[in-house]
């Protein structure tokens, strides 16, 4: 019987176009006074009940998500949980970004995009110190090492 392997995503190749698609949020993000949240989280008692709800992201933060999963820069079929060590470590050194090749880039963005799916307010809070935005610029000066598509270039002429 034979099998077939499943193809890792992190294996494919991902286009300047689709890069563009994310990066558009670099500026959005680095702006003077950027929110991160949309709806402020909030504690209520009725009757002895506490009831607490979340912060919401706001809506910048959840286009971010869905670009981010659309054009393909979350890594799947591959175990971001076993990885963690190695991003945090990319957080508490932000100056291993400048070497960080594309694939780290990708597989930082699905550890954080992942750990925001399990822990409601992680990319909220790696947007406020920075790290998000970090990651990225460097995912900006990978993407002017990236041939144009070939659709791109035959326009271009």
């Amino acid at each position: 019987m034979h099998k077939t392997a499943r193809r890792s995503s992190e294996e494919a190749s991902v286009t300047r176009e689709q890069l563009d698609a994310v990066l558009k949020f670099l500026p959005l993000f680095e702006r003077k006074g950027a929110r991160f949240v949309g709806k402020p989280g909030r504690s209520t008692e009725s009757k002895g009940v506490v009831t607490i709800e979340l912060p919401e992201n706001s809506r910048d933060v959840d286009r971010f998500q869905s670009a981010a999963y659309e054009n393909h820069l979350v890594v799947t079929n591959w175990d971001w949980g076993k990885w963690q060590s190695t991003a945090e470590g990319y957080y508490k050194t932000p100056s291993r970004l400048k070497r960080a090749s594309l694939l780290t880039v990708r597989r930082l963005l699905t550890v954080h995009l992942r750990k925001e799916h399990f822990c409601s307010g992680h990319l909220v809070d790696m947007l406020e110190q920075g790290h998000i935005q970090a990651i990225l610029r460097r995912l900006g000066e990978l993407r002017t090492q990236l041939e144009p598509a070939k659709g791109a270039r035959a326009a271009k002429k």
